[in-house]
């Protein structure tokens, strides 16, 4: 059995070759799964699953941040909408992310942060830091600030301790605007 497709849904940027040359893969792929024995074709299916997930992102010529959207949103919005039963209610958005994961969104916020300085002429470094608080918590803060050193940077920073201050921080940073918004509207 061989898969066919009859028509295509090209993306606006599509370079049709490019589109035809994934379409082909995928075809192939598609193909050998539907070869194995049907009481392995799941596993058949999940060792191209990856493969096949970068070939629907390539086709759609998506950017490497509009990659990690798509990835987490079906890793963990489209696994959490609706739990299959009781025993699933512990839905991937219900899990602490792990370092790592913190890591590329920090990374990923940073670079696009970064080309929307260049496309609007903007100076200035950016310094992306996430905050975790700890091994204990759930909870975590990203903040973004604009320096005047050589080269942007990104960091994790997995500590109680760090994640209250930034807390604080933001609580006071509140505080007194509220404060001026007072003294303002009463003057």
């Amino acid at each position: 059995m061989t898969w066919k497709h009859s028509h295509s849904v090209l993306p606006t940027n599509a370079d049709p070759k490019l589109a035809r040359s994934i379409l082909k893969k995928v075809a192939r792929r598609i193909d050998a799964v539907a070869t194995a024995p049907e009481w392995q074709r799941e596993h058949a299916y999940l060792r191209v699953k990856e493969e096949l997930d970068g070939f629907i992102l390539d086709y759609f010529r998506l950017s490497p941040s509009e990659r990690v959207l798509v990835r987490d949103t079906v890793k963990y919005v489209a696994a959490s909408i609706q739990p299959s039963d009781y025993m699933h209610l512990s839905t991937p958005l219900l899990h602490r992310p792990q370092k790592p994961e913190i890591k590329e969104y920090v990374d990923v916020l940073a670079q696009e942060l970064a080309d929307w300085r260049g496309q609007d002429r903007g100076k200035g470094t950016l310094s992306v830091r996430a905050f975790t608080d700890g091994d204990r918590g759930f909870f975590g803060a990203v903040e973004v600030r604009v320096n005047r050193t050589r080269k942007d940077t990104t960091e994790v920073i997995d500590s109680a301790g760090a994640f209250e201050r930034i807390l604080a921080d933001l609580e006071n940073a509140i505080a007194g605007r509220m404060i001026s918004l007072k003294f303002q509207t009463s003057c």
